[in-house]
């Protein structure tokens, strides 16, 4: 059984991985589900690296910003940082990147890139052949998300 089904027309990369030099890089790469609309709509100023989620000039410095996609950039990235900076990581050393490498669309679920079992258990029978009205049993599929 695929886990993850990609779109079969139109499916692009909107928010390619961002990835360090090798020296730059602390050995943690983080790793999200897919890219949200603040990812595949980021801007950043090439000379101080300022990001925000629009086109315009850079703020600090004055120069235009540049289209440049990249994955924790949003609110998830902010509180992942934040994390990151209570555990002693520095999050900006980290490479960053998502499963699915594009953003579903506004309104659209995640869950259009991978099968959930939570939302089959009611359709299946369980690995014991009994159906889910017993006790708790369950699908080997269940098992890859422990």
């Amino acid at each position: 059984m695929t886990l993850i089904h990609l779109p079969t027309t139109g499916y692009k990369i909107t928010c390619p991985p961002t990835i360090l030099p090798q020296k730059e890089w602390n050995n943690i790469t983080l790793v999200g589900e897919a890219a949200g609309s603040t990812e595949v709509n980021w801007w950043s100023c090439d000379k101080c690296k300022h990001g925000v989620p629009y086109p315009g000039n850079c703020q600090s410095c004055g120069i235009p910003r540049q289209f440049k996609p990249q994955g924790f950039v949003g609110a998830s990235g902010n509180m992942l940082a934040m994390i990151c900076r209570n555990a002693g990581i520095d999050f900006k050393k980290c490479n960053r990147s998502n499963v699915v490498k594009t953003w579903p669309g506004e309104g659209k679920d995640f869950g259009i890139y991978y099968y959930d079992p939570k939302n089959a258990r009611s359709q299946r029978k369980s690995c014991n052949g009994g159906d889910n009205s017993s006790s708790p049993s369950y699908h080997a599929t269940d098992l890859m998300w422990l």
